[in-house]
């Protein structure tokens, strides 16, 4: 809990410090800039810039919990940190590529590893290319958070059962 508060507290710090520099450099910006959403049957929409930050935060958050809820479980299996966190990249390299290698089943849009491309998944770009719209920020939440509470819930009873 506490890492994602520190997490939180960095990126909003970076943030407004690029939002700073920013606008002293040029000018604070149009948040009102469309960008492009996909849609089935070959139809668009636009959405401002600003919704499609907050949304691109939000599914980045949720991609950072389930990347510490498996730092979290392979900490508590190896309980050593260097090699915890050597295992949580490799775990997260190879679920990233193999998942490109998955992506014509029926049941992609319950990888939660398909949801790590986050502006193509806000824009439904990934959905646009894969035919499959069931790829979208909503079920990125859901995914990624049911998969983030499974992880966090198997190392829970993990060190319950270890603790008797």
């Amino acid at each position: 809990m506490s890492l994602s508060l520190i997490t939180l507290c960095i990126l909003i710090s970076v943030a407004g410090f690029s939002l700073l520099l920013g606008t002293i450099f040029d000018r604070f910006g149009e948040l009102q800039y469309p960008v492009l959403i996909y849609e089935p049957e070959m139809a668009f929409h636009f959405m401002s810039m600003w919704q499609f930050i907050v949304l691109a935060a939000s599914l980045f958050y949720m991609v950072l919990l389930f990347c510490y809820a498996c730092l979290f479980f392979f900490s508590y299996l190896t309980k050593r940190t260097a090699i915890a966190i050597g295992l949580t990249v490799a775990f997260l390299f190879i679920g990233v590529q193999l998942s490109g290698q998955f992506v014509q089943t029926n049941f992609v849009a319950f990888n939660p590893f398909m949801y790590f491309h986050v502006a193509d998944i806000v824009s439904m770009e990934v959905a646009a290319l894969q035919k499959n719209f069931d790829l979208s920020i909503y079920n990125g939440f859901w995914v990624l958070g049911l998969a983030s509470f499974l992880i966090l819930l198997v190392t829970y009873f993990m060190s319950r059962r270890h603790a008797q």
